[in-house]
């Protein structure tokens, strides 16, 4: 599955675009603290609470990625219920004053998965995994970060392109 990483990610309709069935299965929803390296990639205060959920991503029912995405409070007031409701990031943010989105940086390493997100992935726990996090800011107010993603990807899954 081809997946290309660029300025204006949007999984479901890139997926849908290239025939793929889409779905998303609400893992966990609800406010959480970020962790020390979070909170410093969002320009948060250290430890602070985010609107936060836990998605495993399925393309014709196979597991492909399992996402947490966090959202600042200050910005995006509502995103968990609309995203909830709309399975989508992209009509979440859009839902809640957000019309576009861009991304402003993105790392991807590799490493093993662990035994939580083995189990939701359906792969051994010695199945080497991508992982991708991403920072997004509101396309009209570029410093106003709206949203943290990130990605643990099945290696036989996905072909990252940038």
């Amino acid at each position: 599955m081809p997946y290309r990483v660029g300025q204006r990610p949007r999984f479901t309709h890139a997926m849908t675009a290239q025939g793929y069935a889409v779905s998303t299965e609400f893992i966990t929803a609800g406010q959480r603290r970020l962790s020390e390296g979070m909170a410093r990639r969002l320009g948060a205060a250290r430890r602070s609470n985010h609107f936060s959920a836990q998605m495993l991503r399925r393309l014709d029912g196979n597991p492909v990625a399992l996402a947490r995405v966090f959202f600042p409070p200050d910005h995006t007031e509502g995103v968990l219920d609309a995203l909830l409701s709309t399975k989508s990031v992209t009509e979440a943010l859009a839902v809640v004053g957000v019309a576009d989105f861009e991304r402003t940086h993105t790392e991807v390493s590799g490493r093993l998965p662990t035994a939580t997100e083995a189990e939701a992935l359906e792969i051994s726990r010695s199945a080497p995994v991508i992982v991708t996090t991403g920072i997004s800011v509101d396309a009209k107010a570029p410093q106003t970060v709206v949203e943290l993603n990130e990605t643990v990807w099945r290696l036989d899954g996905v072909r990252l392109q940038f």
